[in-house]
């Protein structure tokens, strides 16, 4: 093991002789240990460092700077061979090559250099992404070198996605579905709006037979795309989205030729006496208009948890609970147990809700509907009038 060895992705992190040393550093002495290692060996004026931290005080500026230094140099001292860790002389400050230590940002720009695919280096190279660049780290007053955090931060976020995107490709190439999947929300999750990535996600549930979750993944996306950015995905992305729908469409249509032979099309029309005053009212009306199109007994296999939530807000729905007791009413989960209520009767029957009164839909079944829609392939459709 390394004598020195030294993190500055995610939390900073620095050990000497296996100890942990970051409470015998400044935090300024910190930076100014990070900006040295980012120059690879490479010679940084005293001055500019100086500015850097000490804008404001130019006439302690040096003096400070000469303070750090010399701390640094107190707690990390010559190596074995009576190698410095930083040289510095009147003009220039620099990491020394001769001493040996170990530095995650160091070993991954070196590994890049190499443009190495080999997996199992490209699963140690992600396992050093503990988060961003000098995590937490800000200097009142020090625009210039919080603006040099920023741009580090962007350089390690984009050797991030690339690690990710090599590890994908190996995944692809070996057919390992469940890594390939968790690879590619690792990267959505650091940028969220690659339109290539959502691409290649829906790709891989479509060829995983997983088309329906391939179609909610875009109706995600489409939606925060619209909603914090006010765009829209672009054609490559849209025409497989429509391409799945076509298919989708198809299949219904001769599923539905099925199910209206064996008399399981259920249509159910909802709002009709709406009252937006009312939480819960088009939910509700939902609610009780399955109990009227279902038999008792095919509502009763649906999981007893479900059945509970619903009572919440249908009292109807006691009928089918045995010694319900009341609890508390949380939102998404009632949400999530009417959605897998419709979800259970759906397996059997083709299930059309119609709702009517579209401007008169109370607040919570609004946001109901809309968390539905994003998340089942039910028919939902919504009629401005009742003729």
């Amino acid at each position: 093991m390394d004598k020195l060895n030294i993190n500055l992705l995610g939390n900073v992190e620095i050990y000497y002789n296996g100890e942990l040393i970051n409470n015998k550093l400044s935090a300024k002495s910190i930076g100014v240990l990070a900006i040295l290692l980012c120059n690879e060996y490479k010679k940084v004026t005293r001055e500019k460092l100086a500015y850097m931290f000490w804008p404001e005080s130019f006439e302690t500026a040096n003096y400070n700077l000469r303070y750090n230094l010399w701390n640094l140099k107190k707690v990390i001292s010559n190596d074995e061979n009576d190698n410095e860790f930083i040289i510095s002389d009147n003009k220039y400050c620099y990491i020394n090559q001769d001493y040996n230590f170990n530095s995650d940002i160091t070993y991954l720009e070196n590994i890049n250099k190499e443009k190495s695919s080999d997996i199992n280096t490209l699963k140690k190279l992600k396992e050093l992404f503990r988060g961003e660049f000098l995590e937490n780290f800000y200097f009142k007053e020090c625009d210039d070198f919080n603006d040099w955090i920023f741009y580090q931060r962007s350089i390690f976020q984009k050797l991030h996605i690339q690690t990710l995107n090599k590890l994908l490709d190996q995944y692809l190439n070996l057919n390992v579905y469940d890594s390939a999947k968790d690879t590619l929300e690792e990267i959505l999750l650091i940028n969220p709006y690659d339109e290539e990535s959502h691409y290649k996600l829906m790709n891989l549930l479509i060829n995983n037979k997983e088309s329906n979750l391939a179609i909610i993944h875009y109706k995600k996306y489409q939606t925060s795309l619209r909603e914090d950015l006010n765009i829209f995905p672009q054609k490559k992305i849209k025409d497989l989205y429509l391409k799945l729908i076509n298919n989708k469409n198809n299949e219904e249509i001769n599923h539905s030729k099925k199910v209206l032979k064996d008399g399981n099309n259920i249509i159910i029309r909802i709002n009709e006496y709406a009252d937006s005053s009312v939480n819960y009212f088009a939910m509700s009306d939902l609610l009780e208009k399955l109990m009227l199109s279902f038999k008792k007994n095919i509502l009763q296999g649906i999981p007893k948890i479900y059945l509970c939530d619903a009572c919440l807000i249908q009292p109807s729905f006691y009928d089918l609970v045995n010694n319900y007791s009341n609890t508390e009413l949380i939102e998404i989960r009632l949400y999530h147990s009417v959605k897998n209520i419709l979800t259970y009767l759906s397996k059997d029957f083709l299930i059309q809700i119609y709702i009517y009164n579209v401007d008169k839909i109370d607040e919570k079944s609004t946001k109901f509907f809309k968390f539905l829609s994003s998340n089942t392939n039910l028919f939902i459709k919504y009629i401005e009038d009742k003729n």
